[in-house]
């Protein structure tokens, strides 16, 4: 796994409370290199993603506030792709979450 952001100088103490790394970088070469073989894989590194977003930002921070957002899209455009081809979904699902995430 990547993650080489979490290892910059501007958030030195990330892996101190952040134990299991996941960015959009790392989702992106999984979802490239047809490493998820279900959707359920897919969302589970979304919501880890999310949840240490969550955790290592104050809810005053724009990430937080991007993360709650984020929550909320992905739950709804995930409904919309579930009778779609896994590789199908998951490009459709990621493409969605860069559009959205230039958006912070």
């Amino acid at each position: 796994m990547k993650c080489f952001y979490f290892r910059s100088p501007q958030v030195p103490d990330y892996l101190e409370y952040i134990k299991q790394p996941m960015d959009l970088s790392t989702i992106q070469d999984k979802v490239s290199s047809l490493q998820y073989d279900n959707l359920e894989d897919f969302h589970n590194d979304i919501h880890l993603m999310i949840s240490n977003c969550m955790i290592y930002n104050s809810k005053d921070t724009p990430f937080y506030k991007a993360a709650l957002r984020m929550t909320d899209q992905v739950s709804c455009c995930s409904k919309s792709y579930e009778h779609e081809t896994l590789t199908t979904a998951l490009h459709f699902l990621f493409l969605f979450l860069q559009v959205d995430s230039s958006e912070t």
